[in-house]
């Protein structure tokens, strides 16, 4: 435990010498830390934060140095469905105004310090947002966007805690390795989220390999725009069929490709070894210093469907996996002798790839995730937009991690549950699915048709979380506080699925991370406008979590108790274990009803959908006739009588029985 050894000694160092304030939101300490002061700010507590931050370390998390805990366990789908996904942005997850509203990032620091919170609500493992060096340029907001990757070798400066010195690569790494070493002594796995299709428009690898990128006139810049396929009425995805279509828009070849230009080094070698003397000298934006002296600039990132309105990812710019086009583009056209360009086809690389590969930007890309599992120690990845990348690549990044642990733990962002084969046979461990928009179907007749047509299709567990970082908040959709407890009991007691919790959702954070699913520009705009965070979005602005909720208490019991729930049933909770005709058709259309037989017992969950009336349960009466033992083993209502034929509004009643 050596790096979390150097951090006690740099903050020991400092400890006596500091004299300010420094708020914590009081939440925080989940620990019982004594040694501190309330003043003048509500629900905070004034610390001195080297003090406290490494009696965190040494006398909570080292604490469990000697102990047994279940990181030692295999991460196979049968341990791993109990376990509790904690989604976190690390930059805004632990932001705060510590000081005179001074607004101070989050921080690996502060991260570790927030480990015993999260495990007290059973967390186990810790899904992070991307970690790595990130641009300003094109920002969007007023810090931009952490998927518009700068360096995948680097960590984000900005995720370094002051309190612990100068900023320097060595001191990051050992505040990340510290990070995980801790997380794991709390029984606690690390994921992170990696990025391969798209990095920033400024990327480091500019510098080596301008030619790996793709490039349009500078004076293009605010014309560009993606080809429509005028005979779509909607949004489609590309396939081979289509792809014609794309070709024979007279603006596709006339006027889009065009746009496009040689790299820096192809147009003029001798003043691009210009600019790279310059850049070495002067340590400007290797891409300020291209866009001034060749007048072009790398080409804004879009979305893959067709006629897609999202508007262009203007932080972001795809990589060249291949130097040619793919055999079914060159169909409807073949010239060679035009620069480089990208277009939805050649964006959608699973099916649109190439013969010419670009080999070092693969082996570039195969040595990431290896990299962070030997010099860190992480426990799994998430690859985002995954299934867009080649699937000789995709594979071989699996491969690749797989040989150094072959418990590492690959969540899939495929959406569809019918495509879930294809991600199982890449290799993934599950993937997100799309249950949060089937649970937007609550007050449908066919609510159980729905979700279990969801689950049934899939190849592989999903998530089962009512929001993540893309989608609106859970509470936006699920308002009413009981339908918004239904909505947590339900997807704790589904089967073939992962409990995953967005950062903010325990204490009915409405504010979304991202408008990036389901959403529009207005989505934005949830919070009354005296609100410092009005308007805000964690994923580009300076975002302050809404940690002194006043509903906080209540609803991190409520998950609380869920998770338990799930722990103490989860031998149940399996799908072959499920009996699909009692869901699909037993009792009214309000009643979603689960029962799970195992061996010689039975789960049976109940569940109210209606929240103003009480529901007869007649059906019980047959489906209790044969059996020997009968228990209420739970009710959010706290109404635990042995066996009763009606269920509250907005009732979740279990029953364990012996047939």
């Amino acid at each position: 435990m050596q790096n979390l050894n150097k951090l006690i000694e740099l903050l020991n160092d400092n400890e006596m010498d500091f004299t300010g304030d420094y708020f914590i939101p009081e939440v925080w300490n989940s620990f019982d830390y004594k040694d501190y002061k309330v003043k003048n700010r509500e629900k905070e507590i004034n610390i001195n934060p080297f003090r406290y931050y490494k009696y965190c370390i040494k006398n909570v998390i080292l604490k469990n140095l000697n102990n047994e805990n279940e990181y030692s366990e295999e991460l196979k789908y049968k341990k791993f469905k109990k376990s509790v996904i904690y989604g976190l942005l690390p930059k805004k997850y632990s932001a705060w105004n510590h000081y005179n509203n001074e607004y101070v990032r989050g921080s690996i620091l502060k991260m570790i310090s927030l480990l015993p919170y999260l495990k007290k609500m059973n967390v186990n493992f810790i899904y992070l947002l991307p970690v790595f060096e990130s641009s300003k340029v094109y920002k969007k907001g007023e810090v931009g966007s952490p998927y518009a990757i700068k360096d995948l070798y680097k960590l984000d400066k900005e995720l370094h805690d002051d309190l612990l010195g100068d900023y320097s690569k060595e001191l990051l790494d050992v505040e990340f390795k510290a990070f995980i070493e801790a997380a794991h002594l709390m029984g606690i796995k690390i994921m992170i989220d990696f990025v391969f299709r798209t990095v920033s428009r400024d990327n480091n690898l500019i510098i080596s390999n301008p030619e790996w990128f793709y490039w349009i006139k500078l004076e293009k810049q605010n014309l560009f725009k993606v080809p429509k396929v005028k005979s779509l009425k909607k949004a489609h995805s590309i396939n081979k069929e289509l792809v014609k279509n794309l070709y024979e828009n007279e603006n596709t070849i006339n006027k889009y490709i065009d746009n496009f230009s040689y790299a820096p080094n192809v147009i003029d070698r001798n003043k691009w070894n210009s600019v790279l003397k310059e850049y070495e000298i002067n340590d400007n934006n290797i891409l300020e210093e291209i866009e001034e002296k060749f007048n072009i600039t790398t080409t804004p990132g879009f979305s893959d469907v067709l006629n897609d309105e999202q508007p262009f990812w203007t932080d972001v710019t795809y990589l060249r996996f291949y130097k040619d086009v793919s055999n079914i583009s060159k169909k409807y056209y073949s010239k060679t002798d035009n620069p480089p360009y990208i277009l939805q086809d050649s964006a959608k690389l699973n099916i649109f790839y190439g013969n010419d590969k670009n080999n070092e930007l693969w082996d570039y890309i195969l040595k990431v995730i290896p990299y962070y599992q030997k010099e860190f120690g992480i426990d799994g990845a998430r690859i985002d937009m995954g299934h867009a990348l080649p699937e000789e690549l995709l594979k071989d990044i699996l491969k690749e991690a797989y040989k150094i642990n072959s418990d590492f733990v690959f969540w899939s962002e495929e959406l569809s549950s019918q495509k879930s084969l294809e991600a199982k046979n890449y290799g993934f461990n599950f993937i997100s699915g799309t249950l949060w928009a089937t649970y937007k179907n609550f007050n449908s007749d066919n609510f159980n048709e729905l979700l279990l047509k969801e689950i049934e299709n899939s190849e592989l567990p999903m998530i089962s979380s009512p929001e993540t970082p893309d989608t609106p908040r859970a509470v936006f959709y699920h308002e009413n506080i009981d339908r918004y407890n239904i909505i947590i009991y339900l997807s704790m007691l589904l089967p073939k699925t992962l409990i995953y919790v967005n950062c903010g959702m325990e204490f009915k954070e409405i504010q979304p991370m991202n408008l990036g699913l389901d959403n529009s520009e207005e989505g934005k705009y949830l919070l009354d406008k005296s609100n410092k965070m009005f308007g805000k979005l964690a994923f580009f602005d300076n975002y302050i979590f809404d940690w002194l909720s006043d509903e906080k208490d209540e609803f991190i019991n409520e998950f609380c108790i869920a998770f338990s729930l799930r722990e103490k049933f989860h031998e149940y909770i399996d799908f072959e274990s499920l009996n699909t005709d009692l869901l699909k058709s037993y009792g009214s259309k309000k009643i979603t009803l689960l029962e799970y037989t195992l061996k010689n017992k039975k789960l049976i969950i109940i569940i109210n959908r209606d929240l103003e009336n009480s529901l007869e349960l007649s059906f019980l009466e047959h489906l209790l006739s044969d059996v020997s033992y009968c228990k209420s083993v739970y009710s959010n209502k706290n109404n635990t009588k042995k066996v009763r034929y009606k269920l509250l509004p907005g009732e979740v009643l279990i029953y364990e029985i012996l047939i």
